[in-house]
């Protein structure tokens, strides 16, 4: 992990959208903190950027109470990594995911 990416705390970010917005979702707001996460995080291969991402969506889920919608928005972020990284490079998946995500988390509060 990068320093920029393990000073990134995410529970911290993810209760601050909750926080911020009490009319999101813990779904979106955990698909809006792991695209934070992954925009932070540098990995240069495809497994370490899994690991980060996995890790990450552990913490998530332990440190919370809102574990089964929280784990929905975490296992659908992680199964669209899970497909991306079999057709593209590290770089390629970093850049779909986060369009993904982003365009996710905006289109939800419609």
């Amino acid at each position: 992990m990068t320093a920029t990416s393990s000073t990134f705390d995410i529970v911290e970010y993810y209760t601050g959208l909750i926080n911020d917005d009490p009319s999101i979702s813990p779904p979106v707001a955990a698909v809006g903190s792991l695209v934070r996460l992954i925009e932070l995080q540098h990995a240069t291969t495809m497994l370490e950027f899994m690991m980060i991402t996995r890790s990450a969506c552990d913490k998530l889920k332990s440190a919370t109470h809102q574990s089964i919608s929280l784990s929905a928005g975490c296992d659908v972020f992680l199964k669209q990594m899970s497909r991306l990284s079999h057709t593209q490079s590290v770089e390629e998946c970093r850049a779909a995911l986060i369009r993904a995500g982003t365009e996710f988390v905006q289109n939800a509060g419609r």
